[in-house]
């Protein structure tokens, strides 16, 4: 809504499509109107300031009061008129009316003490523009605030790090104070302390048993699922087999299609050269054709010399019988040699008949080559949507088996944490040295485990990293299968150019063929114009036959033609031998670069199926290394489950043991026995011994043990047989040693880790691991009936062969002992270092040594 009795400004924007014109107008129409014509008022449109062409641009009009229509209830429009009358623009209806009371405002001036009278609108827009000032200068109150909040909670963070530190020095004190307390306390509440302990520990321990029964039913059944999961990898291997010997196959067939197409080739060698000997044929004629027409255009001029000779020599036919007779013998000796060109055209066309019986041979044979190749690309998808199914349950076993893992590994740790508040709880009221000893055993073991959990994650890194490259291999397989269809396809085209290529060649042949039929015409009629020629007696006669078969037959006078008409035909004779000549020689070029272009292409897709035999090759290769590592993958987890069965033995000899020496503590704790005297002291049972010395007086302590000196090997932990118990200590209700036993998978792991030791590509698995393998301890068994302690042997272990078991001495070589671990396994290549397996042949083996040194070569 405007007023009435008010200027209008009208803005508007010109958009990318429309070029503004100095005839372009905008004009105020009524709601309603029909035609740009019905326009109230209008006003030229400027043209847009800096405008520049396809771009947008903002221009505006003043429209005067008085020419603004009065407040008479109607509703109008601004719309934008092109030069063309074309309307590319209107505004929203609007309506004049006047202004009422209702639109001005009442504003008192307190300064002048008097009303003032103000549009509504102009007042709002004050009150608009005041707020907007307003509002920026909250905004930046707002911005110096949050600065100032900023160094607030700056200085805040400040005094909270100086609060914590205050409070970590307090915590420290009252720490120190707490256990200067506890240590007053300790000594009068020591014995009740130990009896509770001794109760919570048994709890504890029975908690731990219930356990440690429940993670050995899961290995169980986890060892299970691993030997399942080892069967379907031989499954897989075997078709893996299948599926090589279907690919080996399907090469052979491409051998075959590439023998047909050599066939092909030869058959259109030989089409060449039976054109090449056409043509030299043709030009043979056409030189003897050349030859005849001169002889006939000589013949001619004697023609004419013997027929004004035979006007004079008419009274002498009667003497000239004997030529006549001649000249019938003549006929029938050309009557002769037009029978043999009828043998030899009849032949001619035996020959063409079984050209086209090959051509309808080739064109079976590739029907037949079409057909296989639509079998072949059926096998091809099969073999992928096989191979795609299998990659899917490998990848669920391969994650199922990994979660199955972490749920060991957590509860593993959960044991483990059981196990550490336990010894914690243990440590600070054991005063017995067998107590002190197999706490330092129960702490090699904790350190053994968080080794192999590290062991442990780095083969899950290196299982995903196999899963990856695992899935890029069969990205790439597909895309080298996508291309041998394609190369497929290409070969089926180039076949069918051939085959079109023979059948314009065979056309040619005909072509050819029905051309040396007409010149062996023209030949007969040229011997007869020789003979003419040697003979003047001979020519006389026939042209005397000639004129009395001119004058008797009419059809032999049609026949017989004029000198004039002669040279006409010849003349077009040799245009039209220029004429094929030309073509032939064109043909004949065009055949030779076709059949050079076609070779080259054949040497290109030789070499390019060359290059894929070998890239298949490395790709067999590389997934039989995959393969073997997946095996020692598994197989290492198999070694893991093994060792963590072999702890948990060991724990429960552990608790076993606590239990006896916590009835023997139990029934005299007056006396604090140390059987045992260590190399390392324990700095906290002297301190207590010093204490309790000062205090009670000095306490007997039994003279300190002298160990024998036995030798043992690093690979297996000895057990030193100590003196007899003392009288507090029993051996009664331990239960029998259990020996460490060392499966064949864990063997076959450690002969299957050594076999990849050289190989180049393959960083992951070296000889390292293996030998790690070997020098790791075994578990440390129960202890026995007349044991209390372990001793690790000291020195450098003895190497033993995983195959044979044999021993080696610590000063042999590394290369020494891995040859002889690897000859219990198989053959390995020279060349890459790749080892065979148990079922390869001689001729296999041989093979792949060969493709190596070919490639080195290359």
């Amino acid at each position: 809504m405007y007023p009435a009795d008010a200027h209008v400004e009208c803005k508007y924007t010109l958009t990318n499509d429309i070029i503004p014109s100095t005839r372009d107008w905008v004009g105020l129409y009524k709601v309603g109107w029909m035609s740009a014509n019905d326009y109230y008022y209008y006003e030229w449109a400027p043209s847009p300031k800096d405008y520049k062409p396809q771009t947008e641009a903002q221009a505006e009009i003043l429209f005067q009061a008085y020419n603004l229509p009065n407040d008479d209830g109607e509703f109008y429009q601004f719309c934008y008129v092109a030069s063309s009358g074309q309307i590319r623009g209107a505004s929203t209806p609007f309506q004049f009316k006047r202004p009422s009371a209702n639109d001005f405002v009442e504003i008192h001036d307190f300064e002048n003490d008097m009303m003032i009278v103000k549009e509504k609108k102009s007042y709002l827009e004050e009150n608009l523009k005041e707020a907007s000032l307003q509002k920026a200068a909250l905004i930046q109150e707002k911005q110096e605030m949050n600065k100032e909040l900023k160094d607030l909670k700056n200085s805040l963070k400040e005094l909270e790090k100086q609060l914590n530190h205050q409070e970590s020095l307090n915590k420290k004190l009252k720490t120190q104070l707490s256990e200067k307390c506890e240590e007053l306390e300790v000594n009068n509440h020591k014995t009740h302390e130990l009896i509770q302990l001794n109760q919570q520990s048994d709890s504890n321990i029975m908690e731990l048993t219930q356990e440690k029964a429940i993670v050995e039913e899961k290995i169980v059944l986890l060892t299970a699922e691993i030997v399942a999961v080892k069967d379907r990898m031989k499954v897989l291997q075997n078709e893996k087999d299948e599926l090589e010997g279907q690919n080996k196959l399907l090469k052979e067939e491409t051998d075959m299609v590439k023998s047909h197409l050599t066939l092909s080739e030869g058959k259109a060698s030989n089409l060449a050269r039976e054109i090449t000997v056409m043509q030299k044929k043709i030009e043979d004629n056409e030189r003897y054709i050349a030859a005849c027409q001169m002889e006939i255009a000589t013949l001619k001029s004697a023609l004419h010399q013997q027929t004004v000779k035979t006007e004079q020599q008419h009274h002498a036919m009667a003497s000239n019988v004997d030529t006549a007779e001649k000249l019938q013998e003549k006929l029938r000796n050309t009557e002769d040699k037009l029978e043999a060109a009828v043998k030899i055209k009849e032949i001619m066309s035996n020959e063409m008949s079984a050209y086209s019986i090959a051509n309808d041979d080739l064109k079976k044979e590739l029907d037949t080559c079409r057909s296989e190749n639509l079998e072949l690309k059926k096998d091809v998808e099969r073999m992928e949507t096989e191979f795609a199914n299998e990659a899917v349950l490998l990848r669920t076993e391969n994650e199922s088996m990994q979660a199955d893992l972490k749920q060991i590994v957590t509860e593993k740790e959960e044991l483990q944490k059981e196990i550490i508040i336990l010894q914690e709880e243990k440590t600070a009221n054991l005063t017995t040295a067998s107590m002190y000893a197999l706490q330092l055993a129960n702490n090699s073991l904790t350190e053994r485990h968080k080794l192999m959990e590290v062991e442990l994650e780095k083969k899950e890194a290196k299982a995903k990293t196999l899963q990856k490259e695992a899935a890029s291999l069969e990205n790439e397989l597909r895309r080298e299968i996508e291309d041998l269809k394609e190369r497929i396809i290409m070969c089926s085209d180039a076949y069918k150019q051939l085959y079109k290529e023979n059948m314009k060649l065979q056309k040619k042949c005909k072509h050819c063929r029905s051309r040396i039929t007409g010149d062996k015409t023209e030949r007969s009629s040229a011997t007869e114009v020789e003979q003419l020629q040697k003979d003047p007696s001979v020519a006389s006669a026939e042209s005397v036959t000639y004129i009395m078969t001119s004058q008797y037959n009419t059809d032999n006078e049609n026949k017989s033609s004029s000198p004039d008409t002669d040279s006409n035909t010849g003349a077009d004779i040799k245009a039209k031998m220029v004429k094929f000549k030309k073509m032939y020689h064109a043909e004949h070029f065009k055949y030779e670069s076709m059949q050079r272009e076609h070779l080259e292409e054949m040497r290109k897709k030789d070499s390019e199926i060359q290059n894929l035999k070998i890239t298949m090759r490395s790709r067999t290769t590389e997934l039989e290394h995959k393969h073997m590592s997946c095996t020692s993958f598994l197989a290492e987890k198999d070694k893991q489950i093994e060792e963590l069965n072999h702890t948990i033995r060991d724990l429960k000899m552990e608790n076993s043991s606590l239990r006896m020496s916590d009835n023997g503590s139990v029934n005299d704790m007056k006396y604090v026995a140390q059987p045992y005297q260590f190399v390392y002291g324990n700095p906290y049972l002297q301190q207590r011994e010093t204490f309790r010395s000062s205090k009670d007086g000095p306490i007997n302590q039994l003279p300190p043990l002298i160990y024998p000196h036995i030798p043992v090997r690093q690979s297996q932990p000895c057990f030193v047989p100590p003196d007899p118990l003392s009288e507090g200590e029993s051996t009664d209700g331990l239960p029998a040693p259990i020996s460490p036993t060392v499966l064949p998978s864990a063997k076959a792991a450690a002969v299957r880790a050594a076999c990849f030791s050289n190989t180049d590509d393959q960083t992951d698995m070296n000889f390292v691991d293996a030998r790690n393998y070997f020098d790791k301890t075994v578990p440390s068994a129960p202890f026995d009936l007349d044991e209390d302690k372990f001793v690790d042997a000291k020195g450098v272990g003895m190497k033993i062969c995983p195959g044979c078991n044999m021993s080696f001495s610590p000063d042999i070589s590394d290369a020494d002992f891995e040859q002889h671990v690897l000859t219990h396994s198989g053959r390995i290549c020279p060349v890459c270092n790749h080892l065979a397996d148990e079922n390869t042949t001689d001729t296999d083996f041989n093979y792949h040594v060969n493709g190596c040194i070919d490639k080195e070569n290359n």
